[in-house]
């Protein structure tokens, strides 16, 4: 038998869990317990050694919706939650305009272009709020198609910010989300083991 999820400690009585997909950091204080959570990179950004996670392929699978009108990238779907819209937009007004936003969507995203200045805007459908039909075979798409460039910069940004709420919460422990990531290295499910002190 092999563990879903194994543990480690860290000190300042923190324990690390990871099923593979996340690191969850666990502790008891003031009276409480308290938990955050942070997904594991998928992929090695290109040109970066491989030590925790496989080099970035030169196509990704994406899934589609039926109308071709959102997309997402189907490893980095669980970052993101989201689908991103295949048509770009000049302006929210002129997305708007088209997308009609409801209570349930929202303004879209906006990328900027870091040579020109130029902004563009893509729908956005959140998963906790959209059942999208979508086609049953995933397409792989180059990673340098502009649609997929965008949903990686999507992704990028959400786990910045989720490796920052993580460091925020554990301070205290003088410890990072990249020091713990480098120190457990990649997932390897293992025959369950006691509790892995990392440091």
């Amino acid at each position: 038998m092999v563990t879903d999820t194994r543990k480690y400690e860290i000190g300042s009585d923190i324990t690390i869990e990871d099923n593979g997909h996340s690191l969850t950091a666990r502790w008891d204080a003031g009276g409480g317990s308290h938990s955050v959570g942070c997904h594991r990179p998928v992929y090695m950004p290109p040109g970066r050694a491989a030590e925790w996670a496989e080099p970035m392929p030169d196509q990704l699978s994406c899934l589609f919706s039926l109308d071709g009108r959102t997309f997402y990238v189907e490893k980095f779907g669980l970052s993101v939650q989201a689908w991103l819209g295949t048509k770009v937009y000049a302006s929210r007004e002129e997305m708007n305009a088209e997308v009609k936003p409801t209570p349930f969507g929202s303004d879209g995203a906006v990328f900027t272009d870091q040579a020109t200045g130029v902004q563009r805007f893509r729908e956005v459908l959140l998963f906790s709020m959209w059942k999208v039909q979508h086609e049953q075979a995933p397409r792989l798409v180059d990673r340098t198609d502009a649609a997929v460039a965008d949903y990686l910069t999507l992704a990028q940004q959400c786990d910045t910010e989720s490796m920052e709420r993580f460091n925020k919460a554990i301070a205290f422990s003088g410890r990072t989300f990249a020091q713990i990531l480098k120190a457990i290295g990649r997932w390897e499910p293992l025959p369950e083991s006691p509790v892995v002190k990392l440091f």
